[in-house]
């Protein structure tokens, strides 16, 4: 199967619940690794720096969102959903 048949066959199977599935699973992971990086800036350094916290969330959101996102969506081939 060439590369184009299988995006397009992946493309046909999303709708508005998995690509909202896949925001919520990227947001998600996304809060928990902020969570965890600001716990660890604040046990290293004492204290909590907001500018950081805040681009640190923002970041691992919309990284969350790229990556996880998509696996979440579309889920494992050959499951029912």
């Amino acid at each position: 199967m060439s590369t184009a048949a299988l995006i397009r066959a992946t493309l046909g199977r999303l709708d508005a619940r998995r690509v909202s599935r896949g925001f919520a699973a990227g947001i998600a992971w996304g809060v928990l690794v902020a969570a965890g990086l600001t716990a660890l800036e604040s046990w290293r350094c004492g204290a909590i720096c907001l500018d950081s916290a805040a681009f640190t969330a923002l970041l691992s959101a919309a990284i969350g969102i790229v990556t996880i996102g998509p696996l979440a969506a579309i889920g494992r081939p050959g499951r029912p959903t």
